[in-house]
C-alpha cells in the first residue's frame, strides 16, 4: 500500500479500509501494526517512517514507484522528440508491471484499482504511439490486435491499429479495422466512433500525406569502444537435476532481473541462454556496466527464489556470500550436518558439543527430528510473557515459541557460545492466526549438560542485553 502511493503519507485509517474494507475485524489495528513492524525489519532502518497518524516510504526502491518514474520519463522523452528513448522508458515501465493491485472490493479499494487500470492502459497506448513514431508500424500490428482484445472499447487503440496497417501498406485492412470498430461500438454502446477516429478514416481514404511513415531515428554507426557484461549461474546443473520445474521458474525470473537492470543502466541485452544459462550485454560506458553488475548482484541476492532444495550459505566478514552449498531436496539432515561441520571448523571448534545440541533443538523446532531430551530439573521460561514452566519435556517450549501456524525457523545470529551454553537470535516465518504472513524474532538462552538440555529461556528481540546479562550470571555461577 505504501509503495502504491509513491512516498506520500498513508494514514492508518486508509490502510485499514484498503485492507479490510468498511468492516475490519476486531484485531485489524493490531494486525496492521504487526505488518508495519515486519516491513521495517525487512527494509531496514529509515525506510518506513511514521508520518502523523500513518506511515510513508522514504526513498524506497519499489516496483510501483519505479514503474511510475519510468512512465514519466517516457512521456518526457516524447515531449522532447526522442521517441527511441521514450520506447525504452515505456518498456522498462511495462516490465515492472505486476498486475492490478490486489485490494479489497470496498469503495477505496475499487477506486485504487480503477486508477491503476486506467494508468496502465494509457501506458500501453503511449508505447504504441512511440513505436509508430519510430517507423516500426508493421512489427506492432499483432500487439495492437491483442491490446484491442484486452480493451475493445478504447478507440485510441483502434486508431493506432488503423494507422499501423496503413503505414504497412495495408490500406484496405486499415479501413476494415474502422468498420470493425464502428460495428462493435454500435452493438455494445449504440454509438458511432468518435470524431478523431472518423477523421483518421477520412485521411486514410484520401491517402493524406500527413499519415506517411516518419523517417526512423538514425542509429549511429560510428566505431567505438564498448564494455561487455557476462553472467552465468554456478551450480545450475545440480539445480536442474534436483527440481527442473523450480529451476525453470527461477531462471525465468533471473533473466527478467538481468534484462531490467541492463536496460535501466542504458545497456543492451544481446543474448540469453545461448550457452547454458549465460547472458551477454553491451554498454557504451564502463561505469554503466560496473553499476549494472553491482545492482544485479544485489537484486539476485535479495530475490526470494522458488528453489526448494536445502541451501547452506557461508557469509564472510564483509557480509558477502563466499560459499553456497545446494543439497538434495530429501536430504535435510545433510544441510544441518554441513552447517554444523562448517561452524565447528571455525570459531566454535572448542564448543562443538554445545553447538550440536543447539542445532538439534533447532531441528526439533522445525519438525525435522523428535523433541530434544532434557534433564529432569530443566528450566523453561518465557520472559516475554512472564511465564515459567514446571520441569518436563520440550513440549511447552515448542508451544510458547510457536504459537502460530506451521512455518520455518532458523538461527539468525549467535551472540554467545561456550561450554556453558549459547545465546542466539531465532527467527520464525509463518502464517499468523489472523491469516497474514509475518516474522517473529526472539532471543534464546540455552544450556546443556552433555547431550541433555538443562535450560531454555526466551527473551524479546529487543531484550538482548538482559539475555546476555543472565548468561554471564549463569556462567559465573558455574565457574
Amino acid at each position: 500500500m505504501l509503495g502504491l502511493h509513491g512516498g506520500s503519507a498513508v494514514s492508518a485509517d486508509l490502510l485499514l479500509e484498503l485492507l479490510w474494507g468498511n468492516d475490519p475485524p476486531r484485531t485489524a489495528a493490531k494486525a496492521l501494526q504487526t505488518h508495519i513492524s515486519s516491513l521495517r525489519r525487512a527494509l531496514g532502518d529509515g525506510v518506513v517512517l511514521t508520518a502523523g497518524a500513518g506511515w510513508t516510504l522514504a526513498g524506497a526502491d519499489v516496483d510501483a514507484s519505479c514503474y511510475k518514474t519510468a512512465a514519466q520519463r517516457g512521456r518526457a522523452a516524447v515531449a522532447e522528440g526522442n521517441t527511441n528513448q521514450a520506447v525504452a522508458h515505456f518498456e522498462e515501465a511495462l516490465r515492472l508491471w505486476r498486475g492490478v493491485p490486489e485490494l479489497p472490493d470496498g469503495q477505496r479499494g475499487l477506486s485504487e484499482k480503477t486508477r491503476w487500470i486506467e494508468a496502465h492502459a494509457a501506458l500501453v497506448e503511449d508505447r504504441a504511439d512511440a513505436l509508430l513514431a519510430t517507423g516500426r508500424a508493421a512489427e506492432i500490428i499483432g500487439e495492437l490486435e491483442a491490446a484491442i482484445a484486452d480493451a475493445p472499447l478504447r478507440e485510441r487503440r483502434w486508431g493506432q491499429l488503423m494507422l499501423a496497417l496503413y503505414r504497412a501498406g495495408r490500406q484496405g485492412e486499415a479501413l476494415g479495422a474502422y468498420q470493425r470498430a464502428r460495428s462493435l461500438l454500435a452493438d455494445q454502446l449504440g454509438v458511432d466512433p468518435g470524431p478523431e477516429l472518423r477523421r483518421l478514416e477520412a485521411a486514410i481514404v484520401s491517402q493524406d500525406p500527413a499519415l506517411d511513415m516518419p523517417v526512423a531515428q538514425r542509429v549511429s554507426t560510428t566505431t567505438r569502444a564498448v564494455t561487455f557484461l557476462l553472467t552465468d549461474i554456478e551450480g545450475s546443473t545440480a539445480a536442474w537435476e534436483a527440481d527442473a520445474d523450480a529451476m525453470a521458474l527461477a531462471l525465468a525470473r533471473h533473466d527478467e532481473l538481468v534484462e531490467h537492470v541492463v536496460t535501466s543502466r542504458g545497456g543492451r541485452l544481446i543474448k540469453t541462454r545461448g550457452e547454458g544459462d549465460a547472458t551477454f550485454s553491451v554498454f557504451d560506458r564502463p561505469s554503466a556496466a560496473a553499476a549494472a553488475a553491482i545492482e544485479l548482484q544485489d537484486a539476485i541476492a535479495h530475490e526470494p527464489w522458488t528453489l526448494t532444495e536445502p541451501v547452506v550459505l557461508e557469509v564472510g566478514r564483509d557480509n558477502k556470500i563466499s560459499t553456497i552449498f545446494m543439497l538434495d531436496t530429501d536430504d535435510v539432515e545433510a544441510a544441518f550436518k554441513e552447517l554444523e561441520t562448517r561452524y565447528i571448523a571455525g570459531e566454535a571448534a572448542a564448543h562443538s558439543q554445545m553447538w550440536t545440541v543447539v542445532l538439534q533443538a533447532e531441528e526439533a523446532l522445525v519438525g525435522r527430528r523428535p523433541l530434544s531430551p532434557t534433564t529432569p530439573d530443566w528450566v523453561n521460561a518465557d520472559h516475554r510473557r512472564g511465564i515459567g514452566f514446571a520441569p518436563g519435556d520440550l513440549t511447552p517450549y515448542v508451544r510458547v515459541t510457536r504459537d502460530q501456524n506451521e512455518g520455518s525457523a532458523y538461527i539468525e545470529a549467535v551472540h554467545r557460545l561456550n561450554d556453558c551454553g549459547a545465546v542466539f537470535t531465532n527467527v520464525i516465518k509463518a502464517t499468523a492466526p489472523e491469516a497474514f504472513d509475518a516474522e517473529w524474532r526472539f532471543i534464546e538462552l540455552m544450556q546443556a549438560k552433555g547431550e541433555l538440555i538443562s535450560r531454555v529461556e526466551v527473551f524479546d528481540e529487543e531484550d538482548l542485553d538482559s539475555a546476555l546479562a543472565k548468561f554471564d550470571e549463569l556462567q559465573a555461577q558455574n565457574a
